[in-house]
């Protein structure tokens, strides 16, 4: 069962009531899975500390959180929040995005992000899609596909054993491919998984 509802991110008010909420369902036994957080700010520029005050707060509540709906929209309104000024444009929507992914990507807690809508052509609020009316890739959609095929892929590598026969690497979680090449032999492919919170160490017996 997961929890989830909106404002969450910057209203400290309704933050604390949730974070109440949680505790007191988990004192009554209810099993609670997770938290979940509707971020639609719509005008809203969201502060870096608004974002990650919050994951830091539910954090204490050992329970993963999941971003069910996130969106921004690329109309030409201005900036609310104060944290940055203009209007909202393809390019400041991409810009935002980024933000926020990198916080979410980048804290523990978080194990999901959802975002909400696809197509400017129908979705919830006009222009909040990650492609345009024709299907087209707005920067937005550019720049998340840079962070996720990109920056927070592990690319292929090469790597030989050392004297024991071992190879260590660091990489992203996930599921890997590892291709060991045979002399006069067909390559033989072996599938792994890094997961989070154990040691991920791989047996490989030719």
């Amino acid at each position: 069962m997961i929890v989830n509802d909106y404002n969450q991110e910057y209203d400290l008010n309704v933050r604390k009531r949730f974070y109440d909420l949680i505790i007191e369902l988990k004192n009554r036994g209810v099993p609670v899975s997770g938290l979940g957080l509707q971020v639609h700010p719509v005008n809203h520029w969201l502060w870096p500390h608004e974002i990650w005050d919050t994951l830091e707060m539910y954090s204490d509540l050992e329970i993963p959180i999941h971003i069910t709906e996130l969106h921004q929209p690329s109309w030409n309104q201005e900036i609310e929040g104060g944290f940055r000024d203009g209007n909202w444009s393809q390019e400041t929507q991409a810009d935002f995005m980024e933000q926020i992914y990198r916080q979410c990507f980048g804290h523990p807690t978080v194990v999901s992000i959802n975002y909400w809508g696809l197509s400017d052509r129908r979705i919830w609020i006009d222009g909040a899609g990650l492609i345009d009316e024709e299907y087209r890739p707005k920067p937005v959609f550019e720049r998340l596909k840079e962070l996720f095929k990109g920056e927070w892929t592990t690319q292929p590598f090469t790597a030989q054993t050392d004297a024991n026969g071992e190879i260590n690497f660091s990489g992203f979680y996930g599921k890997y491919e590892l291709i060991l090449p045979q002399d006069g032999q067909q390559h033989r492919v072996f599938e792994l998984h890094l997961a989070s919170k154990k040691e991920n160490r791989v047996e490989f017996i030719l």
